[in-house]
């Protein structure tokens, strides 16, 4: 697969239309509390043999919990659809507008961005580059928050929320 980002993406995107039934939890746990490399091994070696979230942790089974069966799974799986990645996704248009919203965002707007987020990372320069409201403002980078910094990182991310609500 290589490091291509994109091409990661493409397969990620491909993996989450093809499973009918994700393992929301199992894959939560792994990018959240990153088990040893053995543990994962297992987990991920059962999940092949038909066992959806093996040995899951509280916050898995968390996960897990809004999704009973494979029908409430529809939106995890097609959301990574949503993402425009090419030229011809149904989604460009409404990305379109989005930005023009944020190009004309006055107010103050922080960018928070984690060290350690595969997904996001290099997204900073992009908002500080076209969002007014981001003038003039700290915009901290949380360390080792990862791709989901306000469930890695809560105290951090909640502080620098806290932090702009009392300079505004």
């Amino acid at each position: 697969m290589g490091t291509d980002p994109a091409r990661k993406f493409a397969f990620w995107q491909k993996f989450c239309w093809e499973t009918a039934d994700m393992p929301i939890g199992l894959m939560m746990s792994i990018m959240m509390e990153r088990p040893p490399r053995a543990l994962l091994a297992l987990k991920f070696s059962l999940y092949k043999l038909g066992f959806l979230s093996p040995f899951p942790t509280s916050l898995a089974r968390g996960y897990d919990a809004p999704f009973p069966d494979a029908s409430f799974k529809m939106g995890p799986r097609a959301m990574p659809s949503y993402v425009p990645t090419l030229s011809t996704s149904p989604s460009l248009e409404e990305q379109r507008k989005a930005w023009e919203f944020f190009e004309n965002f006055e107010k103050p707007f922080v960018c928070a961005f984690s060290d350690n987020d595969p997904v996001t990372a290099g997204g900073r320069a992009q908002f500080l580059d076209k969002v007014p409201g981001t003038r003039g403002l700290d915009h901290p980078t949380i360390p080792g928050g990862g791709h989901f910094v306000q469930e890695s990182a809560p105290e951090k991310i909640s502080s620098v929320i806290s932090s702009l609500i009392r300079a505004s």
